[in-house]
């Protein structure tokens, strides 16, 4: 039985943000601790600014060697293509579509094929950019309403606009995240906009895990635990911290297809929620992530699902 490679332990994303949670009352609806803007939160128009919080600052050990100082992708080694052919990292994804369009163009291309109506669609951008010295990595964070579920996409972990990485075989670090959630869980639409917040502000502290430790993520190996305070561990995922779920296993996205672009191949990896006894079973080796993930027959995430352990 296949062992799980890695054990990302992300302390600061639940632990802090649920602090920061507890002083919600009298927020405005837009508002979630480290995400605060002016979004209207209309399909379509909707945006975020985010806004760094005390203990939300640069890392003294980020060491930037590109030609950009501030260069998301100066930690990745060079890597021909040649190379990627010999190499037994294989993803276990579906091969992937050539396709000449660049960066973020190509992205939005694959998405529009899988999300076609716009005013469905929710955009999240940072009020600063990192480049510019921001805290939050993604460029932009999608949200596309389908009847069921909202499906997140993310834009940044891959090169967006230029070639920036030495490594020929994939763009930056050839890998975008998705997240479904499952609709109708909330008690009216302003707690479903700040869950929806709260999802975003997450997706970014794994974004600067994954450069932090300038990590390749890869389906059915990745554990992304989800870990709160000393005195509240394994609390859920939502605001509140009650939800069932308290970590994530990586599959593919079903939906998106793999990409081979001209700044190198980029991989959809989905993340899925699971519970605090499938996370046990992982880690007892009872079961692996994708044993788990077909067990559980769905890639969509829901807070009040029970463990099918």
């Amino acid at each position: 039985m296949k062992v799980c490679k890695k054990m990302l332990l992300l302390t600061a994303v639940i632990g802090q943000i649920y602090f920061g949670a507890l002083a919600m009352d009298g927020v405005a609806d837009n508002e979630v601790s480290g995400i605060t803007g002016t979004s209207n939160m209309e399909e379509g128009t909707s945006y975020y600014a985010g806004t760094a919080t005390p203990y939300d600052i640069r890392y003294p050990w980020y060491d930037f060697n590109l030609d950009r100082p501030n260069s998301k992708f100066a930690k990745i080694a060079p890597k021909k293509v040649s190379e990627s052919n010999e190499s037994n990292e294989s993803n276990e994804s579906s091969p992937a579509i050539e396709t000449h369009r660049y960066g973020m163009d190509a992205i939005e291309n694959e998405v529009k094929r899988v999300h076609p109506l716009w005013e469905n669609t929710r955009y999240y951008t940072p009020k600063i950019a990192w480049e510019s010295g921001g805290t939050e990595p993604l460029e932009q964070i999608s949200i596309h309403k389908e009847e069921d579920y909202f499906h997140f996409i993310t834009y940044g972990l891959t090169e967006l606009h230029d070639k920036e990485s030495k490594d020929q075989t994939k763009s930056g670090f050839g890998t975008e995240l998705t997240l479904k959630l499952k609709r109708g869980e909330y008690k009216n639409q302003s707690e479903e906009q700040k869950e929806l917040l709260y999802i975003v502000l997450l997706l970014q502290k794994f974004a600067k895990y994954i450069i932090q430790e300038n990590s390749i993520v890869k389906p059915y190996e990745d554990t992304y635990l989800v870990k709160g305070s000393s005195l509240r561990k394994n609390i859920g995922i939502d605001i509140a911290g009650t939800s069932n779920i308290v970590a994530f296993i990586t599959v593919p996205d079903k939906d998106l297809l793999s990409l081979e672009t001209p700044y190198g191949r980029v991989d959809f990896i989905a993340l899925i929620g699971i519970t605090k006894k499938e996370l046990q079973a992982i880690r007892n080796r009872k079961i692996t992530e994708k044993e788990l993930y077909e067990k559980l027959g769905t890639d969509v995430t829901s807070y009040n699902r029970k463990s099918v352990i």
